[in-house]
């Protein structure tokens, strides 16, 4: 997977998401592969930077960029993984934990899931169908004359929907 380093990040306009990852390469071959998004920018965060931030409990990580392609008005969402070595051969110096267990998105407050908008149904049916051929589970669907929507969860656990809402018919 190719990446572009830079010293000085990519900053787009709109909302970004992030997602701390457990697992890096899992999480960029289904947001690449399955899920269809493209890599924009790669950049680390240095300990000192993350001391300055204060959100970040003074650890470095590295921040993955990426974008929706299905759209011109890209959605941008952001891999954090903190999982970093502090050299070649060296233990990891911090493991993100597991995400705490939850059965719906109901689960406790806060962002539990993110919504993937595609322009058609047939755009729906094939981006469900390359989650479901990936082997990631379909937790449900449905469908009703105001959207088609199915749903699943990433290799972090953050549920997903994807969805199609057709356009409203022009009243004659």
């Amino acid at each position: 997977m190719s990446t572009t380093e830079t010293n000085t990040p990519t900053i787009l306009p709109g909302i970004s998401i992030g997602i701390v990852v457990k697992d890096l390469l899992a999480s960029q071959l289904f947001y690449t592969n399955v899920m269809g998004m493209k890599l924009v920018t790669h950049f680390p965060v240095t300990a000192a930077e993350s001391t300055q931030m204060g959100f970040s409990n003074d650890l470095a990580f590295d921040i993955y960029l990426y974008e929706t392609v299905e759209t011109t008005n890209a959605t941008h969402l952001k891999l954090v993984n903190f999982n970093l070595p502090q050299g070649n051969d060296e233990p990891l110096t911090y493991v993100t934990p597991d995400r705490p267990a939850q059965t719906g998105i109901n689960g406790y407050a806060g962002v539990n899931y993110l919504s993937f908008n595609y322009p058609t149904a047939d755009a729906l049916a094939d981006a469900t169908a390359r989650v479901i051929n990936s082997g990631t589970k379909l937790l449900g669907g449905l469908s009703n004359e105001a959207f088609s929507a199915s749903y699943f969860r990433d290799p972090n656990g953050v549920f997903l929907e994807l969805l199609y809402v057709p356009k409203p018919k022009k009243k004659s």
